[in-house]
């Protein structure tokens, strides 16, 4: 395999974990589980994972800013 179509097999492998952790956790968590870890595809997966998860934590930490600066200024009025 050529260091190219590892690279792209990386990258669905993280675009899935993605997905997966969105629409399916439960499914992932278990999927992940039941694997070796060590390999590139799984830690793929998991590296999407954690990317969704980050990427909600970061939506949810905004939205409650949003939320504050919203209360700040209904208490100014």
């Amino acid at each position: 395999m050529t260091e190219e179509e590892k690279e792209q097999q990386y990258i669905k492998a993280f675009n899935n974990g993605y997905v997966l952790e969105k629409h399916e956790p439960r499914l992932l968590a278990d999927i992940l589980k039941s694997v070796d870890k060590a390999k590139p595809y799984f830690q793929a997966l998991q590296a999407g994972q954690r990317q969704f998860q980050k990427d909600k934590f970061l939506e949810n930490r905004k939205q409650i800013e949003q939320d504050r600066d919203k209360s700040k200024e209904l208490e100014r009025e």
